[in-house]
């Protein structure tokens, strides 16, 4: 008999070769757009320092409020800087290490710090031009807990700068839905739960992701809890005067502080003024910064990441600025990972779980006419036995009567040839509706029942116990008890008395002198009908013990 395997395994390899196909283009597809994406939201940065620029030259921006802004953008390093006529920077932000933004809500920020120059600073309190108020305070690492604990603050900090790309606003297609899911996933911004202060450190001991569409920590978000001191080099923690949540590599993936890319591109960046930026240097990598070309990008590989860096001068109302930032990225694998994940299951159980739905049905006909035919097989051979004596005697009988000339033993015969031939044809009538039948109408009845009207039926004593309800077809299981009975009677000894016993199992005894037994046409039609009620039958003779046991398949 074919397992069901074999059925499934076409449609499953077919669905497997299909389902890593659309995988591996949806991953090469979903790589392409990031990488895209990446680039053009990464440039587009410099749209939204030139937008708080122009703000800032029109006098409609302070200095703190851009500070504030590009903190909700986060890139890991990020510069703005008005040129003098001398060519000097007058520094209007720049990323401060010695800090961490905690957000309290959109218009109230705490700055916590360890620098006592900082902490000495007056809170700031401001309204723009637009009516957009704005309040920063610096606190030292070891006062914010009771001002953050019962609130949702969050950690504003980098992982990659997709959330500023138009690249997957442009259509509304799979791939860049799949896009935005992932960098609203990806970005990291964390929310407090708790900290503990360890001399001039403050060690945040639990911290997790942050919605910031929701204004609530993320449902499923990535959650870290590192409030055991063994593992102090795991901890996001500050250095003497640098509170600092970007050295924790084994929580963010990387180092956020690009501090590998500024040794490696500080010919270039961090300018001390534009005579750094100047051709008249010598440095072949310099540029110049005209009208037609006015930045300068560049691309630094680190481990699994690649971290970008961009110069630019703009001029805004006859004055020139200095844009400068960089900015970590992960790779695609990673930015993704959620997503492949899902994709990887969703795939599995279409490409996997669909076939093989689709194989149980030629499979349960393949497995019913696989069982029919075996029991006409055993039927064929328990009539071939069964049979043979019956048409024997008969063949007696009408040998007989050739040469019997009185009436009352022409009758004798004649009788006894009725009565055999109505055996037989009962027999066979049986087996036919046996055959016949496929369809059951199956309720719970109990099984005890059916055993007493069955011996009832054949004239046989039992000694019965227990009971239990199973769904059945009551007069068809009937049947197959009355075989079961009939067969143990034919082989008990003479004074033993047939034993039922029904639990988990039914099972049927008797004492016997036979040391085996051929399977006749009763047992057969009792095993095909106990097979249609989802059970199995199971005979044999041991020690002088005959057993039928009836088991769930």
């Amino acid at each position: 008999m074919k397992k069901y395997i074999e059925f499934a395994f076409p449609g499953v390899a077919a669905g497997v070769l299909i389902g890593v196909m659309v995988y591996g283009f949806t991953v090469i597809r979903t790589g392409n757009l990031y990488e895209n994406a990446l680039y053009s939201g990464f440039q587009n940065y410099s749209d939204i320092c030139e937008r708080v620029l122009t703000s800032y030259d029109e006098g409609n921006t302070e200095e703190a409020f851009s500070g504030m802004y590009l903190n909700f953008y986060g890139m890991d390093y990020t510069r703005l800087a008005r040129i003098e006529d001398d060519g000097s920077f007058y520094v209007i932000y720049e990323t401060d290490y010695d800090i961490v933004p905690v957000r309290l809500d959109i218009h109230n920020w705490i700055y916590i710090t360890n620098n006592e120059e900082k902490l000495s600073q007056e809170p700031y309190h401001s309204v723009m031009g637009n009516g957009f108020e704005l309040n920063i305070e610096h606190k030292k690492s070891d006062e914010i807990y009771e001002i953050v604990k019962d609130r949702n603050t969050s950690i504003f900090n980098s992982y990659n700068c997709m959330v500023l790309s138009d690249g997957f606003y442009d259509r509304r297609d799979t791939f860049c839905l799949m896009t935005e899911y992932a960098g609203l996933s990806s970005m990291p911004i964390y929310y407090i739960d708790s900290y503990y202060i360890d001399g001039t450190d403050m060690h945040i001991g639990k911290a997790g992701g942050f919605d910031y569409l929701m204004n609530k920590p993320k449902l499923f978000g990535k959650k870290w809890d590192f409030t055991d001191a063994s593992k102090a080099d795991l901890y996001v923690r500050g250095y003497e005067n640098m509170t600092d949540i970007y050295g924790a590599p084994e929580i963010m993936g990387y180092y956020n502080r690009p501090d590998d890319f500024f040794e490696s591109e500080g010919d270039l960046f961090l300018a001390k003024d534009m005579s750094d930026l100047s051709p008249e240097t010598g440095n072949s990598r310099v540029i110049s910064f005209s009208d037609n070309n006015n930045y300068y990008m560049t691309t630094y590989t680190a481990g699994d990441r690649n971290v970008l860096g961009l110069i630019k001068i703009i001029e805004i109302n006859g004055n020139r600025y200095l844009v400068e930032y960089v900015c970590n990225t992960i790779p695609a694998s990673e930015y993704y990972k959620s997503c492949y994940i899902v994709l990887a299951l969703v795939m599995v159980l279409l490409c996997v779980g669909v076939p093989c739905l689709f194989a149980i049905k030629p499979y349960r006909h393949y497995k019913t006419a696989y069982e029919n035919n075996l029991f006409k097989n055993n039927l064929i051979d328990s009539l071939a036995h069964n049979l043979k004596t019956p048409l024997q005697v008969l063949g007696g009988f009408a040998e007989n009567l050739k040469d019997v000339t009185n009436e009352e033993d022409k009758n004798r015969y004649a009788e006894s040839i009725l009565s055999k031939t109505a055996e037989m044809n009962g027999s066979i009538e049986a087996i036919l509706k046996t055959a016949e039948k496929n369809n059951l109408t199956l309720r719970k009845a109990s099984v005890r029942d059916v055993f007493e009207q069955a011996a009832s039926k054949s004239g046989i004593a039992i000694d019965i116990s227990g009971d239990k309800e199973i769904p059945m077809d009551k007069e068809y299981l009937g049947q197959a008890v009355y075989c079961l009975l009939d067969n143990a009677g034919k082989y008990k000894s003479a004074d033993s008395k047939i034993g039922v016993k029904i639990g988990r199992d039914i099972v049927i005894t008797n004492k016997t002198s036979k040391d085996n037994f051929t399977p006749g046409t009763g047992l057969v039609i009792a095993g095909r009908i106990i097979e249609q009620h989802k059970m199995k039958l199971r005979t044999k003779i041991e020690d002088g013990i005959f057993e039928a046991r009836i088991t769930k398949k």
